[in-house]
Parts: C-alpha cells; structure tokens; sequence
C-alpha cells in the first residue's frame, strides 16, 4: 500500500509541475445509482503567453483522458479517471489520477461539481476545482453543454488561483447510446497575460 501511495504522490506531483488539463468532455447528466458511464478523450492542449520581451511563447501538449462515472444516489455520482500528457518535440510525458463528485440541483440541465487532490510529500499540495455543468436539449438526442470551473493551486503555501470556461455537443451515434463529445476550453491565469486553449473529442458509453 505504501508503494502505491508513493507512485500516486509522484504521479500528481508530475502532472502540478507541468499543465492541468481542464476539459472534462461530459454533459450534466447524473449517472444513476448503480449504473456505470466510461468516457475516453483524446485532445490538444496549447500554452500561450510571453517570454517578458514582447515575444510569444507558445507550448503545446498531446492529452489522453479515460474516466469511469458510478451513480450514488439520484442526484450524485462520482467519478475517477486516468490522464496521459505528453508536450509536442519534447523528451518525455506526465501522468494524473484524479476523481470527482457531481450533484444534479437541476436534473440533467445543472450539475456541480468537486474534483480535488492533495499530495503529502516534499511539498504539501492542494489541488481544488469547483465548477458548474449546464447542459441544453437541442434536436433529436443532440445536446449543448457549457461549464466553468475554478482552480486552486496551494504550492508550499503559494496560492495560485486560475479559472477555466468551456463548451461542447452531444452528437448521438443513431441508437447504440454512445455518444460523440467534441469540446473547446479555455484557461485564464490572473495575470491576463497567459492562456491556455485545449481542444479535444471525447466518447461517452452508455449507461449500464
């Protein structure tokens, strides 16, 4: 249990010392208690900021996302999932385990949601993203989601707050209840200064 605790801690670390991935490529809708939802995602992830002489500094990063959702109770489901990163022409990738629970205060129209992690090691680290799902019917099992999350950053005692908005559709495979999410994203820091885009398509399950 201990060498799984430590790869976790290292794992995390890895991913805080690099970019927070922050599409989540899911709609508003609760998965039902004891019923289970499976979500894969692959996406591209771009840095945009400046290197403090009016030049732009731009780095980009390749994301792959799985995620499997649980229902609780009627309104509350959670989930944990599995990222892979890895910045375009450079020498190697980065890795996060994370998790989330979800409360529908509107069902399937209005979802918020809690993803947290913390990491004991050689720094003490507090990861927080509040956020909310909306989520719209549009024609014929097609649906419009939108989000907005903030993060916290708690780095040995450093604060760094950031927050995120983003939008996507649900595209219906005919009757087979998988369902095709494309999503676009974006993160702003306080400074104003620097963003990140992230863009990406993502495969929901059916619930079974």
């Amino acid at each position: 249990m201990n060498r799984w605790c430590h790869l976790f801690c290292l794992v995390m670390a890895s991913l805080l010392e690099g970019c927070i991935p922050f599409s989540s490529f899911q709609s508003a809708r609760i998965v039902p208690p004891h019923k289970t939802q499976t979500v894969v995602a692959v996406s591209h992830l771009g840095y945009y900021g400046s290197d403090g002489e009016d030049e732009e500094d731009v780095t980009e990063w390749t994301c792959l996302d799985a995620r499997m959702r649980r229902g609780i109770k009627s309104r509350l489901d959670g989930a944990i999932g599995f990222t892979l990163m890895w910045e375009s022409g450079g020498s190697g990738g980065i890795a996060v385990l994370g998790g989330d629970l979800r409360y529908g205060i509107w069902p399937d129209r209005i979802t918020v949601s809690l993803p947290a992690s913390v990491i004991v090691g050689v720094l003490l680290t507090l990861e927080v993203q509040p956020g909310v799902i909306m989520t719209m019917p549009i024609h014929e099992g097609w649906d419009l989601s939108a989000g907005a999350r903030g993060h916290v950053l708690v780095l040995a005692g450093d604060e760094v707050s950031v927050w995120s908005c983003g939008v996507g559709v649900g595209i219906p495979l005919r009757s087979s209840g998988w369902i095709v999410r494309p999503e676009v994203g974006f993160l702003f820091l306080e400074s104003g200064d620097e963003s990140y885009t992230q863009v990406g398509i993502g495969l929901e399950s059916p619930m079974r």
